[in-house]
């Protein structure tokens, strides 16, 4: 059997033996434990707060769709809990300033 044969019947067996995954995706879909690698038995999510870098290696390397579609969201999901945090301290800033523009203009 050639390697290529091999990877599609073992691909085949994965899909059809969960016991054969090398993750589990969330009912949800929004989160899967990993069962490989370094990583071995966390969550996406957590991979993500620790070791960013590795999310990206599955976004490259040769895993399944539906592992990287998670992998997609749970960077999306920081990228937006980062632009929020971004945007409620660029208002407190903005309010700061209109405070003490507004304590200068009394005084004048």
């Amino acid at each position: 059997m050639r390697t290529g044969e091999l990877e599609s019947e073992l691909s085949e067996r994965s899909d059809a033996d969960p016991a054969l995954r090398r993750y589990k995706i969330s009912d949800d879909g929004t989160d899967a434990i990993l069962m490989f690698g370094r990583h071995k038995g966390l969550r996406v999510s957590d991979v993500d707060k620790k070791d960013p870098a590795y999310l990206n290696w599955i976004l490259t390397d040769n895993f399944k769709s539906d592992l990287k579609e998670v992998v997609r969201y749970v960077q999306a999901q920081r990228l937006r809990r980062r632009d929020v945090a971004e945007m409620g301290k660029a208002t407190r800033d903005l309010e700061r300033s209109a405070k003490r523009a507004e304590r200068e203009a009394r005084k004048r």
